[in-house]
């Protein structure tokens, strides 16, 4: 489900009405899918299941789906126990969870629960009310003149002074999700060796096999490394794609959201198509075809953008996948502080993040059970980094260092960045859908 929020001009929030100079306003109107918001509830839902039944000794697969938004699946591994999970999970969550129709593919025994419709709707009304305060938090934080911001039925209402200098930097901070997770890269999964295996990889320059592989230049790669405190040897096999140009039809440019500001040949649309949008446009028509390659509910496919070393042949910045369990094992909301700073070892800038104790805990905790995997950080459904764990990490701190090669750019990032993350994350994704210009 989506809410229409239309963004208006960002006023100091608290300002009368008679405090706001008169003149034309900029007006953006942006949709905001709260359905993000009840898929990360149903990932805690899950967490928390998992936690509790191994308190109590009750072995079970635990795992979220993608429809319905926050629903959970629980698989008990011996089928006696089954009785006793369903009346815990009654007893515990009570009002907040429905059974649910099981999916085909459950499992002997599955027990599926879902979110009850009043509890789904609460969860939707709070992240709006949290998006506004986040809103508000970052418009102050860098104090727009004259903003204002206020919820009416179901909409944002954000307004500012026309400014064409300004304006595009005003709606990119408020766009920015500023939403921070961290995940675990499965790696030696059958899925993604599967993948691999069906685009191919031939020759010295390991050149794709698959047809359609070859028509969008994606490449099959393989990453093999050995933890440092032993153990065999561990395999990430992932896919590659470079930014190219394509012609779309309208339909297809509307979807990946370059309509507005491609150029037209008739019905079809000159379109700038990210290596990104490339490789999973080729994973789902591989899924369309052959049921194999159907992503598990509990898995998703992950991306990052990736600067190539100044030695490399080819200069071309391209993307890389991941493949994630899907729940995050730590999110944003853990972080007691944000500071901007530079790596003393290679002068980029970056982002110190300090945890709270809980979440330090909590971090230290994790990186002590993926000992010898990779922990991907993800900042706004993005890939900063996915570092080998090759200890428990103790102190609570974690750094995200910018990408990209304008230096200048990297500092200007970093700050809006730390802006964004004291501030918090917004609830869900914003996506902007029109800008107006009124009281002309």
């Amino acid at each position: 489900m989506k809410l229409l929020l239309v963004a208006a001009c960002l006023v100091a929030c608290g300002k009368s009405g008679n405090d706001v100079p008169k003149g034309p306003r900029t007006q953006v109107t942006y949709s905001l899918d709260l359905d993000l918001a009840l898929d990360e509830r149903g990932g805690a839902l899950r967490q928390d299941i998992e936690a509790a039944l191994a308190d109590k000794k009750l072995r079970a697969a635990v795992r979220t789906t993608i429809a319905p938004a926050g629903g959970v699946t629980v698989v008990p591994e011996d089928p006696a126990s089954r009785q006793a999970i369903d009346e815990y999970l009654k007893a515990t969550y009570k009002d907040g969870i429905a059974p649910r129709e099981c999916e085909p593919n459950a499992g002997t025994g599955a027990i599926c629960i879902e979110l009850t419709e009043a509890h789904a709707m609460a969860i939707k009304k709070a992240a709006l009310e949290n998006a506004v305060k986040t809103i508000r938090s970052r418009l102050e934080a860098v104090e727009v003149a004259h903003a204002r911001v206020a919820e009416q039925g179901g909409q944002i209402i954000v307004s500012f002074p026309e400014n064409d200098e300004q304006g595009a930097k005003i709606r990119d901070l408020i766009a920015r999700t500023g939403k921070l997770e961290f995940k675990v890269v499965d790696d030696n999964a059958p899925f993604m060796r599967q993948v691999y295996a069906q685009v191919g990889a031939t020759g010295a320059n390991g050149d794709p096999v698959d047809p359609r592989a070859q028509r969008d230049e994606i490449r099959a790669e393989v990453d093999q490394w050995r933890p440092d405190e032993g153990g065999g040897l561990r395999t990430d096999f992932y896919l590659t794609a470079r930014d190219r140009e394509e012609t779309l039809s309208s339909d297809e440019a509307k979807r990946i959201g370059c309509f507005a500001r491609a150029k037209a040949d008739g019905d079809r649309v000159f379109c700038k198509v990210t290596g990104r949008m490339v490789i999973d446009r080729y994973l789902r028509e591989l899924a369309q075809t052959n049921p194999q390659f159907k992503l598990p509910d509990d898995r998703e496919i992950g991306y990052e953008l990736v600067e190539p070393h100044p030695d490399a042949k080819d200069q071309r910045p391209f993307w890389r996948t991941y493949y994630l369990d899907r729940a995050a094992r730590l999110t944003g909301s853990a972080i007691s502080n944000a500071m901007g700073t530079f790596d003393p070892n290679t002068n980029r800038p970056i982002v110190l993040l300090d945890f709270g104790r809980a979440g330090a805990r909590t971090f230290e905790q994790l990186t002590s059970e993926i000992v010898g995997k990779k922990l991907a950080t993800i900042l706004d459904g993005k890939i900063k980094s996915a570092p080998i764990v090759n200890g428990p990490i103790r102190g609570g701190r974690a750094s995200i260092t910018m990408g990209g090669s304008d230096a200048r750019q990297q500092e200007l990032e970093r700050d809006e960045l730390v802006t964004v993350l004291k501030a918090g994350a917004l609830p869900a994704p914003l996506r902007e859908e029109s800008v107006t210009t009124i009281g002309k």
